[in-house]
C-alpha cells in the first residue's frame, strides 16, 4: 500500500498549508467574536476581558492545533504543500517557520478583530470572519483535487495517486486528528464564551 509506513515516510505527503494559514487567521476572528461580551470591556478590566480569552485561543492553537498540523507537514510535505512543490527540494527547516506561523495567523486574527471590538464595532469583526472563511472555502475549491489524493509528489503529478479514502489507516488517522481539533476548538471557544459570561454576570451583580 502507498501509505502503508506513513507514520515515517516523508515522501508521501498531504494538502494543507494553503489551507491551514487562512483558517488559523479564521479561528483568530472567531475566537475574538465569541469573546466579544469580554472584549467589550476592555477598558475596564485588562486582564480579565482581553488576556484571559486570548490565553484560551493561543492554547489551543499551541497545544492542539499547531502539534496536529505540524505532524502532517512533516510526515507528509508533499500533500501539506499541494503537491505544488516537490519537498524534496525545499529545506526541512521551513516547517520550523510555516507551523508556528500558523499560532501567529492565529494571534493576528484575534487582535484585528479585538481592534473592532473594543470599539464597539463588532459587526466588522463579523465581516472579518465571514472574509476569512470564505477565503479557506475557495482556497479548498481549488485545492480539492490534491487533498482528495494521497501518495508523493512523483505520484500525483503522473495522476497515479490513489483517492485519500482508499487508504483506510490514513483515512481514519486524519479523521481521528479532525475530530481532535474540532473537539479542542469547541472546548476553548466554550472557554471563552463562558469567560464573557462571567465577567458580565460580576458587572450585574457589582451594580445591583
Amino acid at each position: 500500500m502507498v501509505c502503508s509506513n506513513y507514520f515515517v515516510s516523508r515522501k508521501e505527503v498531504i494538502p494543507t498549508v494553503l489551507i491551514d494559514l487562512p483558517a488559523s487567521l479564521a479561528l483568530g476572528h472567531l475566537f475574538a467574536v465569541i469573546g466579544s461580551r469580554a472584549l467589550e470591556q476592555y477598558y475596564k478590566k485588562f486582564a480579565d476581558t482581553y488576556m484571559k480569552p486570548l490565553s484560551f485561543a493561543m492554547l489551543y492553537m499551541i497545544g492542539c492545533y499547531v502539534p496536529i498540523t505540524g505532524y502532517f507537514y512533516f510526515a507528509y510535505p508533499a500533500w501539506s504543500l499541494n503537491y505544488l512543490w516537490d519537498p524534496e527540494r525545499i529545506p526541512w527547516f521551513l516547517g520550523l517557520i510555516v507551523v508556528p506561523g500558523y499560532a501567529m495567523m492565529a494571534f493576528i486574527g484575534w487582535v484585528s478583530a479585538a481592534f473592532w471590538i473594543v470599539r464597539k464595532k463588532s459587526w466588522v469583526a463579523c465581516l472579518q470572519l465571514f472574509w476569512a472563511l470564505s477565503l479557506v472555502a475557495v482556497v479548498c475549491w481549488l485545492t480539492s483535487d490534491a487533498f482528495l489524493h494521497i501518495g508523493d509528489y512523483a505520484q500525483f503529478q503522473l495522476g497515479e495517486a490513489p483517492l485519500l479514502w482508499k487508504e483506510r489507516g490514513f483515512f481514519v488517522m486524519m479523521m481521528v486528528m479532525g475530530g481532535l481539533l474540532t473537539a479542542g476548538a469547541l472546548v476553548a471557544g466554550y472557554a471563552i464564551w463562558r469567560e464573557g459570561r462571567r465577567y458580565h454576570a460580576s458587572i450585574r451583580l457589582g451594580s445591583s
